[in-house]
């Protein structure tokens, strides 16, 4: 009985493919990819996370778009906060120096 090839490589697939992982096996492959993400995360990032994210913040904020949006917001929060105050307690406002 001759086996050619193709018959021989698909019966150690098989056989592979039925096999079950180990514990060793299973922290390996996790080592391996931890490692890699890694790799990736630091080609993308660089080597200081905190300079990186401090150029994109400051990128962001010097969009004419998202300084009005923050004024936006901090006036509706300043409104609210001083109806709040007028309403709860006038002796507050009463105490603010202009």
């Amino acid at each position: 009985m001759l086996i050619n090839k193709k018959k021989l490589r698909s019966l150690v697939r098989e056989v592979l493919l039925q096999e079950e992982l180990t514990k060793s096996d299973k922290k390996e492959i996790e080592r391996i990819a931890r490692k890699q993400a890694k790799k990736e995360i630091d080609k993308v990032v660089g080597n200081d996370l905190a300079k990186t994210i401090q150029k994109e913040v400051e990128k962001t904020l010097k969009n004419k778009a998202t300084k009005k949006e923050m004024g936006d917001i901090t006036k509706a929060i300043v409104k609210k906060l001083y109806k709040q105050l007028a309403v709860t307690s006038p002796q507050v406002i009463d105490r603010i120096k202009v």
